[in-house]
């Protein structure tokens, strides 16, 4: 298996909580949003930091893929943190303490002044790479995002045409 399938594996089993039978978007839209932030040189390696710009782009992608949701709140936090458990995303502290010292580990304040991800290098080149990232898009919106909305089908089209005009 060649390093992309695995990756397009790997996110297509991400391990989320389901609402009503709906997997939780979540981890889909801060992985979107790290590519995003990757693709345009606001995220120059494979550390990952909970910045405003990466809230800001969450937001963004939360809007534009999931709207106003009913089932699921937008919070960057959270997906954040949960990501830790997938193999490709390791979460430190900063000061190197444990992570079971953290307190409030759904706050966006700490997790910004005392963690950080760490993203594998293999992932984070291929989504250097315009056709990896676009395969790695497709599995991410295909999988937990074409089904957040009633009429999936425009949604999953705009997406893929951002896609390749990007």
């Amino acid at each position: 298996m060649s390093e992309l399938e695995r990756y397009k594996d790997n996110f297509a089993n991400l391990n989320t909580a389901k609402k009503l039978g709906r997997p939780a978007p979540h981890k889909a839209i801060l992985l979107l949003s790290v590519i995003e932030l990757i693709e345009s040189g606001h995220i120059t390696n494979n550390r990952i930091e909970l910045t405003e710009t990466l809230e800001t782009t969450f937001l963004k992608l939360w809007k534009r893929y999931v709207g106003n949701s009913v089932i699921f709140q937008a919070k960057v936090a959270t997906p954040f943190w949960h990501l830790q458990h997938e193999p490709f995303w390791n979460l430190y502290l900063n000061d190197g303490k444990e992570l079971h010292t953290i307190t409030s580990p759904y706050s966006i304040k700490r997790l910004r002044e005392h963690t950080h991800a760490i993203i594998d290098h293999e992932l984070y080149e291929l989504i250097k790479n315009e056709d990896s990232r676009a395969a790695l898009r497709v599995t991410l919106i295909g999988t937990y995002l074409q089904a957040q909305h009633s009429n999936n089908l425009p949604i999953l089209i705009s997406a893929l045409m951002i896609i390749a005009a990007a």
